[in-house]
């Protein structure tokens, strides 16, 4: 009876080192298939790359980044339409990860389609209210291409209103006074 227990109790302590090592086998062909994906997209085989980063989403590793991935070789296409149903997707998963937003911004200015690319804009700031950066490009945005001066002021103001909670670049807080001074003009 005591041998019996013996080898339950070494079979218990071999099984979750099976079931690690069964996972890291796992992770490793994960990150060949990533690997390979990668250079596909560094070489400019977008099919090839998307057909590769998609092999993960097929087994249920849908992860924030290779919606990413795969929204970046759409735009690369300019399959725009694809390119941010795959990039919303990464933000859902991930709303504090900015990469995807700024796809999509990117993909709105290419398309002239300003109002889209302060809504995308909006929700980046709201999701990480620290990065000074997005709300200056908002401001400038909301004066420049949509002449919506209360907008581009309450975003400015944003600008102004961080910079003096946290060390930036004094470039933000000249270029928020000269455009505000502009919107001032109006």
């Amino acid at each position: 009876m005591k041998r019996s227990s013996i080898i339950l109790a070494l079979s218990l302590l071999l099984l979750p080192a099976a079931a690690f090592s069964s996972d890291s086998s796992l992770s490793d062909d994960r990150e060949q298939v990533y690997s390979r994906a990668s250079i596909y997209k560094t070489q400019g085989d977008y099919r090839k790359a998307i057909e590769n980063f998609s092999a993960p989403l097929a087994k249920g590793n849908n992860t924030d980044r290779i919606n990413y991935q795969i929204a970046s070789c759409y735009a690369s296409m300019k399959e725009f339409d694809s390119a941010q149903r795959f990039a919303r997707t990464a933000i859902t998963r991930n709303p504090s990860f900015i990469e995807p937003y700024q796809l999509i911004y990117d993909i709105c200015l290419t398309l002239k389609n300003y109002e889209s690319a302060a809504d995308i804009l909006e929700d980046l700031t709201e999701a990480n209210p620290s990065l000074i950066q997005y709300h200056l490009m908002k401001g400038s945005l909301y004066y420049r291409n949509l002449k919506s001066y209360k907008m581009a002021e309450a975003s400015l103001r944003r600008v102004l209103s961080l910079a003096d909670e946290i060390s930036v670049p004094a470039a933000y807080k000249e270029q928020s006074h000269l455009i505000l001074s502009e919107v001032a003009l109006q």
